[in-house]
């Protein structure tokens, strides 16, 4: 789901608020589209509350909850045989021993897909492109590394050395977006000390300003006369 859709039957056992009549239409799996009824509140503190926001609708059995939305919050969201546990970007390190079995992409409605393809009369996951490889090998680079400190030391080491204020700032503005672990609380609290920034970026004395040759000195004056 691109958003989260709570049926009014939950909302109301959940003592969920309602905010205000809500213009969400959706489509359902006959073909059909259901029309929200209200916007609500998820309880959930650690979220924004753009993230928080749902729709209700009376003809919903059953509430859903959108991995998409909460991605978008910046948290990552980790699901297994068992269940699923959700963190914030910057609290998880992930290590793979080997390549994913399947890969998908997120479409413009927020939604993720895995893309197939038709090979020898069968349907299978198209294989990424090599633009896709060279990026995974990357994050996997830096995924791999022991620490969130040690990633943002290798991160620090493939910019260029640069120094933490302008770092920072460039992060702030959303250059380094995609970047894993690449956040400002990261950053503000790993930030690597090298010689190479120092190097780099040491301010210099201007030359010629000062001259290195030593000035003569000037004879002492002596009273001749108490010497007669």
């Amino acid at each position: 789901a691109d958003g989260h859709y709570i049926s009014e039957k939950d909302r109301k056992a959940a003592g969920l608020p309602i905010l205000k009549r809500s213009t969400k239409r959706v489509g359902v799996a006959n073909g059909g589209t259901s029309q929200a009824k209200h916007v609500t509140k998820l309880p959930f503190t650690n979220l924004s509350s753009k993230a928080n926001q749902a729709d209700t609708f009376e003809d919903f059995p059953t509430s859903l909850m959108s991995v998409g939305k909460t991605a978008d919050d910046g948290t990552i969201s980790i699901f297994t045989k068992d269940g699923v546990t959700v963190h914030k970007e910057q609290d998880v390190l992930i290590t793979c021993k080997g390549m994913p079995i399947l890969i998908g992409v997120r479409d413009e409605h927020g939604r993720y897909r895995i893309p197939l393809m038709q090979q020898k009369g069968q349907w299978q996951p198209r294989k990424p492109r090599a633009r896709i490889n060279a990026a995974l090998q990357k994050a996997n680079s830096v995924y791999d590394l022991p620490s969130i400190e040690q990633a943002i030391k290798w991160m620090h080491a493939v910019c260029g050395y640069p120094v933490k204020s302008t770092w920072m700032k460039a992060i702030k503005a959303g250059n380094f977006i995609g970047w894993p672990l690449l956040t400002e609380k990261n950053v503000n609290k790993y930030y690597p000390e090298t010689t190479e920034t120092d190097k780099g970026h040491m301010n210099q004395t201007r030359k010629n300003v000062r001259s290195t040759k030593s000035k003569p000195t000037p004879f002492e004056e002596s009273n001749t006369t108490s010497m007669r």
